[in-house]
């Protein structure tokens, strides 16, 4: 069992806590539709996919499960916990350990979204206007990026077309936009949809 950590609550309420008075509640990740799926279909997807999906899919990268299996977890009690203390009134109350992954898992997609979104704005944009550009492939070319090594650098083929089409916009190279690309390998049905998200000056 993890070691307790202490950490100090903001001013204690004055009432008993409850979901009414804004005091820290579990989300309760066992009660969501998503949750509910892995935790009944992980097993078996894991043990069908080279014959179901594997053909028109690909392999299953090591990843997957690892993600699948940390999702499954977070939130969790049974997996690890720490006991938040308030030093004044004494409340106490258990924090289960979160997973902190991006898109699998709704509640830590979040917090890093915005952790995400509040760094890039204190500490990388310069006070200029930016516009968010969308770079998608076409069906054909898609394929060609399904290993690793060439989608990694579509965020950079993607940045040097957008510069190109700004400087011949400009009629001059000096003109060379400031970008923050995030890359995006699925479409919103989940299937091969490489992509990238540009916020670019």
């Amino acid at each position: 069992m993890p070691r307790p950590a202490i950490a100090i609550c903001p001013p204690c309420p004055p009432a008993v806590p409850t979901p009414q008075n804004g005091v820290y509640r579990s989300r309760r990740p066992e009660t969501s539709p998503l949750w509910q799926i892995v935790a009944r279909h992980l097993a078996e997807f894991l043990i069908v996919y080279d014959d179901r999906y594997a053909p028109t899919h690909g392999p299953l990268r090591a990843v997957v499960p690892r993600a699948l299996e940390s999702f499954h977890r977070c939130g969790i009690l049974a997996y690890g916990f720490a006991r938040v203390r308030c030093p004044d009134c004494r409340h106490e109350y258990l924090l289960a350990f979160s997973c902190k992954q991006r898109c699998l898992c709704p509640s830590c997609h979040a917090k890093r979204q915005s952790a995400f979104g509040e760094f890039v704005t204190e500490e990388i944009l310069e006070p200029v206007p930016h516009r968010h550009v969308v770079i998608s492939l076409p069906r054909r070319l898609r394929p060609f990026f399904r290993r690793r090594k060439r989608l990694t650098r579509l965020a950079r083929l993607a940045y040097e077309t957008i510069k190109g089409l700004l400087q011949a916009a400009t009629g001059t190279r000096a003109a060379v936009p400031g970008a923050v690309a995030c890359l995006q390998s699925a479409g919103s049905l989940l299937d091969w949809h490489p992509h990238v998200h540009l916020l670019v000056s």
